[in-house]
């Protein structure tokens, strides 16, 4: 008796993972679907792996492209704070828990997730919690980082707030010595904090961003555009 091959179900492409249908049709196919940008890939029974294999690798590109449009759309719709919907921390993406509880509101980070325990569970609530933690995470993170960078440029700040802003990443005001440094950066890498941080540290010397800011920010950051490339990003 003759035993039927039993065909892959997914095809791992350099850490792409593809899944794989085997049906009577001529042709493969190659799909790439909202709102994650699940692949899959339909082929002719009997179609070999290495044939599948190499008829992926020749559209990885148009994969990536794929995805990555998808992947804008989903970070530029305002949240909801719907059980798994992404938010970031720190350039990395988290799937939302929300857990109904009744005690004092807490979030947890476990592996890929963010663990909201509220009691009652509503976007206001989830929205003030994950600002909590936001506002907590650019404190712990931005006094050492202020501090590295006062000694290093041999000023003072004489007062840090860290707030929502709609507009701006940071401000300065010098006459002051006062910064302002926006919750919405704890989403980003912590290199983009950084550079927010040196960035309103040399308004102190420079009120503008003519020439001898932007020659204070190469001689302090000299890799500062690319972090200033990696904060207009998108998450």
């Amino acid at each position: 008796m003759c035993e039927s091959k039993v065909m892959p179900q997914a095809l791992d492409l350099e850490g792409l993972i593809i899944d794989l249908h085997f049906k009577e049709i001529k042709n493969i196919n190659l799909k790439v679907t909202p709102p994650a940008g699940k692949v899959s890939i339909s082929a002719p029974r009997g179609t070999s792996l290495q044939k599948i294999t190499l008829f992926a690798s020749s559209h990885l590109d148009w994969i990536k492209q794929k995805q990555e449009v998808f992947s804008q759309a989903r970070r530029q719709a305002p949240p909801t704070y719907q059980e798994n919907e992404n938010h970031y921390l720190w350039g990395k993406a988290y799937q939302l828990v929300i857990q109904q509880i009744n005690k004092t509101p807490q979030i947890q980070i476990q592996d890929n997730k963010l663990i909201l325990n509220v009691r009652s569970i509503t976007e206001k609530t989830c929205e003030e919690l994950l600002y909590s933690l936001y506002l907590e995470e650019i404190r712990q993170k931005a006094e050492p980082l202020i501090e590295k960078w006062q000694a290093l440029m041999g000023l003072k700040v004489k007062r840090v707030s860290i707030q929502k802003m709609k507009t701006r990443w940071g401000s300065c005001n010098p006459q002051s010595a006062h910064i302002r440094l926006n919750t919405e950066l704890a989403k980003k890498d912590l290199a983009c904090l950084e550079y927010v941080i040196v960035h309103e540290l040399v308004h102190l010397f420079v009120p503008n961003h003519g020439p001898e800011f932007k020659k204070l920010m190469n001689k302090f950051m000299p890799n500062w555009k690319q972090h200033r490339n990696l904060l207009k990003a998108n998450h």
